[in-house]
């Protein structure tokens, strides 16, 4: 999902050789990112309706709410579900191939860091996102509490409801 120039090198190997060429059959180059391909880039999209609904020219906390129930659906289903490797080690133990990969931590950040920040002076956004935190700390399994837990100081204030 992210973006490469043209001409911008895909690949660095530090013994090239048949290696590097077995590596590139397993790039896939798109014109554009795909939501199907790429959670990532769904869950941004609807960050950023949700950012742009929050703006003071549009002031539509309906749309950022349904865009959080979206992200909270998108989250809860990537809490249970096994991120891509990115480091593969050789049969010795070494590693020899990393991918950079984005976590479920940098999941979590995406969605509640910017949407709190845009929306913490609406109340029903604030609800929301609480609401979501709460069902997410029930719902992921214990390793992936933390991301969460993050979060929970972020609520402290006068953002906490009930």
């Amino acid at each position: 999902g992210d973006f490469v120039a043209a001409g911008q090198p895909l690949v660095a190997c530090e013994r090239p050789g048949d290696h590097s060429e077995r590596l590139l059959r397993v790039v896939q180059v798109a014109g554009r990112r795909d939501e199907s391909d790429d959670a990532t880039f769904g869950l941004q999209q609807l960050v950023d309706i949700a950012v742009r609904a929050l703006s003071p020219g549009v002031n539509d906390p309906s749309t950022a709410v349904e865009c959080l129930d979206r992200t909270h659906d998108l989250l809860r289903q990537l809490s249970v579900r096994q991120y891509p490797q990115q480091v593969f080690d050789d049969r010795d133990g070494r590693s020899r191939v990393v991918f950079p990969r984005v976590t479920w931590e940098e999941h979590v950040g995406l969605v509640f860091d910017e949407i709190r920040l845009w929306g913490r002076d609406s109340l029903r956004v604030r609800r929301r996102l609480q609401e979501m935190l709460d069902d997410l700390l029930r719902a992921a399994p214990p390793a992936r509490r933390n991301a969460l837990r993050e979060r929970l100081p972020l609520f402290q204030d006068d953002l906490r409801i009930g």
